[in-house]
């Protein structure tokens, strides 16, 4: 069972300890559903987590935050991160869309990292996750996930 003493002093990965968390969840089934999740089992990582809710209208795919972890907010509070830099996440959840398709026709989590360069200069590392999260009738209806990011 995922327990946050278990690893907060021995894995930092988030896509590691997320993807352990998922799997937990998921147990004999193909993913977990959105009411599995407990924040208070993923203690301080919460911070970086968030949800996406996943709807089909008449003309795609619609995407939306539901939560937005503190660190993330902070992140563009402070300006280290930049709305217009596409490789992260955004504070519109419609920009990395290319990630959910990704998510909704494997049914299988994606996980990514690299590196830019924010507004000021700085150089920013990432690694982001997007796990899926299913429905009683087996639909992917959200996306959890986590992202974590260094400043260089």
């Amino acid at each position: 069972m995922f327990m946050e003493s278990d690893w907060q002093h021995t894995e930092r990965r988030i896509n590691i300890l997320l993807l352990s968390y998922w799997e937990d969840l998921r147990g004999d089934r193909e993913m977990p559903n959105e009411d599995d999740l407990e924040p208070d089992k993923l203690g301080f990582l919460w911070q970086n987590c968030f949800l996406i809710q996943v709807r089909d209208i008449a003309q795609g795919r619609d995407y939306n935050f539901t939560y937005l972890g503190e660190r993330i907010i902070q992140a563009y509070r402070e300006g280290m991160l930049s709305e217009h830099n596409k490789a992260i996440i955004s504070p519109h959840a419609s920009h990395m869309s290319e990630h959910y398709e990704k998510v909704l026709s494997t049914r299988r989590p994606v996980v990514q990292d690299g590196q830019f360069t924010s507004p000021d200069g700085g150089l920013i590392r990432y690694r982001q996750s997007f796990l899926p999260l299913a429905n009683a009738e087996g639909e992917i209806d959200a996306i959890f996930g986590g992202m974590c990011f260094t400043y260089e």
